[in-house]
């Protein structure tokens, strides 16, 4: 009888959901599908913010940087906690300066304007902890910079590249020593692209010369003279990694995405391939759309985050009409030789341009702060306040009286249930215990951790543990809460810390990023962050304590 109710329960609900078409979809343009995004309000920031950037930091939004209304420049950061953001004065203003993770969870910030409205260079060189939520101040550049772009090495140096009106060079960063000359440049750029194409070598390239036009084909490297790649002749890169780090564009070892548009038709953007320093145009099922469903023309920002979870590229931009886009580029297939695929999403228009963003994963990205468009131009004299939340999850839509049908046959059903579970006396023994069969799971789980390391692979998830084991992943959780006294994230965490301490014994010259890869950790700032939550030290710690 019980069944039978939960049958006709779930027959009802799947006839409830099940929709004529998927809400807001929008008519092909290009031959890539459209469909509507949500747009979910955060709260505003305190102050207008343009320019800077926006990273999520343990689990909190933090707005770095950037100027305010009538381009003032703005020393001081905000992170977003308990519904509200919080205001950090920092020692120096980094508009139009460089932002990167280093290695160890920490964020450096460098250069920047020296005056308002974008005017001149600046020397200070400042990382925030996010512990403390503070700024401490590590000296100066190797130069006066404006407009520049770092990348932080494995080995915990960074590399910085690019100037505005000034001279331009490749310096470099270490812990112990600050920043140094390194060497000249083959061509002066701002905002270039730093990625690293091997260990301890990066190459740069793109971005715009340092007077504002646009660059040749020369790729400079950390190491090796400067050479010249077809490809940029073709297609320009601008935007560079000034406010976000490499590894927000990585989707392999040294393997990377950047957007870029074509010289000859700059409406026409697309993906680059920069894989240990090779260009290559990725291939895709179709183009970027140049318009959106009703003709509207779209521009397309410079700014790229790289899911490695979802093996997803995202990208945002916006329509004449004020309107967002974001698109989302499944690269996987890319891997095995095949196109990758394309989808685009568009919003409402919004009260400002998000200049940065972040993915907060499950198809939804965070915005906070941004410039007005005016006739579709950017302007870096008005700024905004507002934060959201782009939610890229579609809603089915139903008719009405399926609904109200769902919700009677939902408590006719449960009132059914209910009664149907007053047990007569002995009807429990009839009944297949529990505890024994969760007892099984859990040692099949653990069978599975030990023999086969399904912890090393990255992204691994409550739902792959479940097909592996073939049940489902209420089980799954519930199994590991009751018997591990844990959670599934910290289950799978404790293999991984163990796994990566026993390759630290075994293989002391292993790079920590190499150790971070093996045992299955998304990124080495993932590996940093776990391994001195579950240990209390850092890796580097840890191998002094055990004499590694």
């Amino acid at each position: 009888m019980r069944r039978n109710v939960l049958i006709f329960i779930a027959v009802l609900l799947f006839a409830a959901c099940s929709p004529s078409g998927e809400e807001g979809q929008a008519p092909e343009a290009g031959g890539v599908p459209f469909y509507r995004i949500r747009v979910e309000p955060l709260p505003d920031l305190n102050k207008p913010r343009g320019g800077g950037a926006l990273l999520l930091i343990d689990g909190e939004l933090t707005r770095f940087g950037g100027h305010t209304d009538g381009y003032i420049p703005l020393a001081t950061a905000e992170y977003l906690k308990d519904g509200a953001w919080h205001e950090v004065p920092a020692n120096y203003s980094h508009d139009f300066g460089f932002i990167t993770r280093l290695p160890d969870g920490r964020v450096m910030l460098g250069g920047g304007a020296g005056e308002h409205f974008g005017i001149g260079q600046s020397w200070g060189v400042e990382i925030y902890d996010k512990e403390s939520h503070t700024f401490q101040s590590v000296g100066i550049l190797d130069r006066k910079r404006s407009g520049a772009s770092a990348c932080a090495m494995e080995d915990g140096r960074v590399v910085v590249s690019g100037n505005w009106y000034a001279p331009d060079a490749v310096g470099i960063w270490a812990e112990d020593t600050g920043f140094s000359h390194l060497r000249d440049v083959g061509e002066p750029r701002s905002r270039p692209y730093i990625l690293q194409s091997g260990p301890g070598e990066v190459v740069i390239f793109g971005g715009v010369d340092n007077y504002g036009k646009g660059t040749s084909g020369i790729v400079d490297r950390s190491g090796g003279e400067p050479y010249r790649e077809a490809l940029l002749e073709e297609w320009a890169v601008t935007g560079g990694n000034s406010v976000r780090s490499a590894e927000d564009l990585k989707i392999g070892e040294y393997d990377y995405l950047v957007p870029a548009s074509a010289k000859a038709d700059k409406a026409q953007c697309a993906f680059l391939r920069v894989n240990r320093g090779r260009f290559s145009l990725l291939e895709t099922e179709y183009p970027l759309p140049k318009f959106g469903p009703d003709s509207s023309a779209l521009t397309w920002g410079n700014v790229l985050q790289v899911d490695r979870a979802s093996r997803a590229a995202w990208l945002l931009g916006c329509d004449e009409k004020g309107r967002l886009n974001a698109a989302q580029l499944l690269y996987d297939p890319v891997f095995e030789g095949r196109k990758a695929s394309l989808k685009v999403w568009f919003s409402e228009p919004v009260p400002v341009y998000p200049d940065d963003f972040v993915l907060l994963g499950d198809g939804r990205l965070a915005c906070a702060g941004g410039v007005r468009l005016r006739e579709n131009l950017v302007t870096n004299f008005e700024t905004g306040r507002s934060a959201f939340i782009l939610s890229t999850n579609e809603e089915l839509r139903s008719p009405g009286w399926l609904w109200w049908l769902f919700s009677l046959a939902l408590i006719i059903g449960l009132a059914l249930v209910l009664l149907r579970s007053r047990k007569s006396p002995g009807a429990e023994a009839h009944e297949t215990p529990e505890t024994p069969v969760r007892e099984d799971l859990m040692s099949r789980m653990v069978t599975l951790m030990e023999r086969n390391q399904v912890y090393t692979q990255k992204g691994f998830t409550k739902a792959d543990m479940a097909r592996l084991l073939g049940t489902n992943v209420s089980y799954v959780s519930a199994c590991i809460n009751t018997q591990a006294g844990t959670t599934f994230p910290d289950f799978v965490a404790s293999y991984r810390i163990r796994h990566a301490q026993g390759l630290m014994k075994s293989a002391p010259g292993m790079l920590i990023s190499d150790v971070a890869e093996e045992s299955g950790f998304s990124s080495e700032q993932s590996f940093f962050r776990t391994f001195k939550a579950h240990t209390g030290m850092t890796p580097q710690e840890w191998k002094k304590t055990a004499g590694v």
